[in-house]
């Protein structure tokens, strides 16, 4: 099943150009980088934060910041005088 998975993902990498003998060592490398990172960030939070997982917070924070810029961009154009605009001819 592995080798299935593998093949796969080898013919999609070729479809995208990439060349799975690279490509396969970067990303393990990414992978280990990535969890290492986490486990120091996990260590360094104390209470609350500390059981959040990192990519729930990202999620979070993702949300927060495009709800919150949706809602700038809609009171923006709500307060923008018509007249100002040009017409399109």
């Amino acid at each position: 099943m592995k080798r299935l998975w593998r093949k796969l993902g080898d013919g999609m990498l070729r479809l995208l150009r990439a060349d799975p003998d690279v490509f396969r060592p970067v990303a393990r490398a990414h992978r280990l980088i990535t969890h290492r990172m986490e486990r120091v960030a996990r260590g360094r939070a104390r209470g609350f934060m500390a059981r959040i997982p990192p990519a729930y917070f990202l999620r979070f924070m993702a949300a927060f910041y495009g709800t919150i810029l949706s809602n700038v961009f809609a009171w923006w154009e709500s307060h923008t005088p018509r007249n100002s605009r040009r017409p399109v001819p």
